[in-house]
């Protein structure tokens, strides 16, 4: 008996057999990390699920690849396009082609990249994306016809809409929409004179306008004016507005509609419902709390009214044209500057004020601090929600780069709206385009700072 062959044999099947099963784990481990991969998972939908929204996105130091945009001569930015939405895992942005364009949303969850695209209009305006993230609305038209919102895929022509607006911190979409003739019937204070106004200024044939929330509907205004401005819990807003009546100027709170003599130059709302604003008036210009004028200007221009966090404080700028103009912190003139670049902003406690100041020498203004700016920035500082860190818009030349706390990030062909801190401050996010993708950016402040 050959004990040597005997052996052998059981071994080398049991050998294959190991080797079978070792390609098989290991095709199968293939083709699972080959699933896991974003960008073979995308997927085009007509509506976005349900089930892509149930998971809570983090912060991360990760960069998250929205869209591709291989032809960039298709992908249309205008002042409104693209638009992010503040979780950083969603865009919204337009692609143009021969007929005019359609709106494309795109989001990443995981692993799954969800694509919707709309059909083609021949106009599209407005963009805006629910604080939760699950909603999207537009403005749109067709073919120079009525313009109308588009909720999450969805058209309502049976309303001729002027603006979609935003939403409420209760995610409900918000719309100026147009009065038509039929509703004014009764309204006998109506002129040919109002009408040729708007016919002139808007060239459009209704006679006013209405802000629709939700469900509701406002009174109806000769022009509803942007901002809508909410409380932080939704409870009350505030918004400008022309009398139907006479033209004359009015603030609108869901709480009392306050009459304004001359032209109301910057708006504010509180936390708890208190409504303050600027007015210019012939050669004067006043500060107003909720109706009431509180201090006038022999010269300037009041801008940028805006209250503390808790709403004890109100702040706002003076501008002047002959190089004095100065900043109002809680009663207080907190300096004098020969430009205010940007709107002032406080802090999450509501101890400090900060805001971008000076024309060629410019500095970032922070509570009693004056700090020198080298970047050219943009757009109004962000505070961290824990009030130690500040972040900027900057473009120098042709790029565009996040600066915190006075460190320059990397350059990038454009960057979308403001930098977000998560709710603990480790971390800031932005959307940027780079290159022939948009894509959100993600850092962590530590390593930021430390480079």
């Amino acid at each position: 008996m050959n004990l040597k062959k005997g052996i052998s044999t059981p071994i080398v099947i049991l050998l294959i057999v190991l080797v079978v099963a070792i390609i098989g784990v290991g095709a199968l481990f293939y083709l699972t990390k080959e699933k896991e991969n974003p960008e073979k998972e995308e997927m085009s939908v007509t509506t976005i699920p349900e089930s892509a929204f149930k998971a809570e996105l983090s912060f991360n130091s990760k960069s998250i690849k929205l869209a591709s945009l291989s032809d960039l001569e298709q992908y249309e930015s205008t002042n409104d396009f693209p638009e992010f939405g503040s979780k950083g895992n969603q865009v919204v942005y337009l692609k143009k082609n021969d007929e005019g364009y359609t709106v494309i949303r795109s989001l990443k969850r995981g692993n799954k990249h969800y694509r919707a695209e709309s059909k083609t209009y021949s106009l599209v305006k407005e963009p805006a994306i629910s604080p939760d993230g699950k909603h999207f609305s537009y403005s749109a038209t067709e073919e120079e016809g009525d313009w109308f919102a588009v909720t999450d895929g969805k058209e309502n022509k049976s309303q001729r809409v002027v603006r979609s607006l935003t939403f409420t911190p209760q995610n409900e979409v918000v719309y100026d929409k147009g009065a038509l003739r039929e509703e004014f019937k009764k309204n006998k204070e109506r002129t040919k004179e109002m009408l040729k106004e708007m016919k002139d200024q808007l060239g459009i044939d209704f006679l006013g306008h209405q802000l629709v929330i939700g469900d509701k509907k406002s009174e109806t205004y000769l022009e509803i004016k942007i901002p809508i401005l909410f409380s932080s819990d939704g409870e009350y807003f505030a918004y400008r507005a022309r009398s139907i009546k006479g033209g004359e100027e009015v603030v609108v709170t869901n709480q009392k509609e306050f009459p304004v003599e001359g032209k109301i130059t910057s708006i504010a709302l509180s936390s708890g419902g208190r409504v303050a604003y600027g007015v210019k008036q012939s050669d004067k210009s006043y500060i107003v709390e909720d109706g009431e004028k509180k201090k006038a200007y022999e010269k300037g221009i009041v801008k940028s009214v805006t209250f503390s966090p808790t709403g004890n404080k109100l702040a706002y700028k003076v501008e002047r044209a002959v190089k004095d103009s100065f900043v109002v912190v809680d009663g207080e003139v907190d300096g004098y500057y020969s430009l205010i670049k940007s709107p002032i902003v406080f802090s999450p406690s509501g101890d400090r004020v900060a805001y971008i100041a000076g024309w060629e020498d410019k500095v970032l203004v922070v509570g009693d601090e004056e700090k020198k700016i080298a970047h050219n920035p943009v757009k109004k500082p962000v505070w961290g929600p824990n009030g130690n860190h500040i972040a900027y818009i900057a473009k120098d030349g042709e790029k565009w780069s996040v600066v915190i706390d006075g460190e320059k990030g990397k350059g990038y062909n454009r960057i979308y709206d403001l930098p977000t801190f998560n709710s603990s401050g480790e971390y800031i996010g932005f959307g940027v385009l780079s290159k022939d993708a948009l894509w959100w950016k993600s850092r962590q402040i530590e390593s930021f700072l430390s480079k």
